[in-house]
């Protein structure tokens, strides 16, 4: 009875205090609720008390939850209206004008954000995403310089963006160790799978397929990871149609033509393209794309297409047969 009776007190002074909160910050109790409620909600509170650079970008970000780029841009501006050195506002707006395209704008407000920024701590998000703006504009050796200055050895992005980039320049082996040092830090499978594509682009097969087999092993759905075995087979000059065929097999049952999972489309433009099919594997690039695939997401599958667009700085020692020095 005495357990009961302290439960039940917690929760009524739980609950007072969360009335006290909302009381003091005069913000609605609703849980969860969604962006239209929120946006309804801020709208209504900017109506009574003016618009505040704070509610405008709280709306911004429902806004941007939507989709809704253009008002949020609108909000943004009109929070740095308000408020002209506030770094978040900029760095906010500089995000929403990524997201619409708006390149040289967003890169402007984005650095305008760096250098009223004073803490060190907090401008590693705002250089990561100047360095994923610069990768947009095809500038990679600056979106590289912006990627180490933001060192966030935290971030998962952060490793993927680094990665991607570098294989843009052609640092196919700095991109390995990159992801490989992510990987021990973080755990991440995500980080683990972009490092054994990240050697087989550097033609580190043989370590590669070591890795991958250890995953086929205890996989039901194999696909992708088929794939990624024969694109490391087709790296050695091995015969790799067998494990395109069966990932195409695979993914000819799990593809659901009213609602394709775009992830599922590009892997099959894969497959496609390891068979040497490059009307098929087009088509399904495009509809991945349609379906809101990133075109940068789309490389790899472009690089089996064009074989000569990724180049590794150092030819695959460790997949040539070993010769000794006597010549024998």
């Amino acid at each position: 009875m005495n357990l009961a009776r302290t439960i039940r007190q917690s929760a009524k002074w739980s609950l007072l205090a969360l009335l006290a909160l909302a009381l003091v910050n005069r913000l609605p109790l609703r849980a969860h609720d969604s962006p239209e409620h929120e946006i309804e909600a801020l709208t209504s509170r900017m109506s009574k008390v003016g618009k505040t650079a704070s509610l405008l970008m709280r709306r911004a970000t429902e806004f941007k939850a939507l989709g809704e780029l253009d008002k949020a841009a609108a909000d943004l501006t009109e929070a740095i209206a308000l408020e002209p050195k506030s770094p978040a506002a900029y760095a906010e707006l500089g995000r929403v004008q990524f997201a619409q395209g708006k390149l040289s704008e967003a890169f402007d407000n984005a650095t305008r954000s760096l250098n009223l920024m004073e803490e060190a701590g907090e401008r590693g998000a705002v250089f990561l995403l100047r360095a994923q703006i610069q990768a947009a504009r095809g500038r990679n050796a600056e979106a590289l310089s912006d990627c180490e200055l933001a060192d966030r050895k935290d971030d998962l992005d952060w490793y993927l963006t680094r990665s991607q980039i570098q294989r843009q320049l052609g640092k196919l082996g700095a991109s390995v160790a990159g992801l490989k040092d992510g990987f021990a830090r973080n755990g991440s499978i995500v980080l683990e799978i972009e490092w054994i594509e990240a050697m087989i682009d550097a033609g580190q097969n043989r370590q590669a397929l070591e890795m991958i087999d250890q995953h086929l092993n205890q996989l039901r759905l194999r696909s992708s990871w088929l794939l990624r075995r024969a694109r490391a087979l087709k790296g050695l000059k091995a015969d790799f149609q067998a494990e395109a065929k069966a990932a195409l097999t695979e993914l000819e049952r799990r593809i659901r033509p009213e609602h394709p999972e775009p992830t599922l489309l590009l892997d099959r433009a894969a497959a496609w393209a390891l068979l040497g099919d490059e009307k098929a594997a087009r088509e399904d690039l495009k509809a991945a794309q349609k379906h809101g695939m990133p075109a940068s997401s789309c490389e790899r599958v472009e690089s089996l297409l064009k074989p000569s667009k990724l180049v590794a700085e150092t030819t695959a020692v460790a997949d040539k047969p070993k010769t000794s020095s006597s010549g024998e």
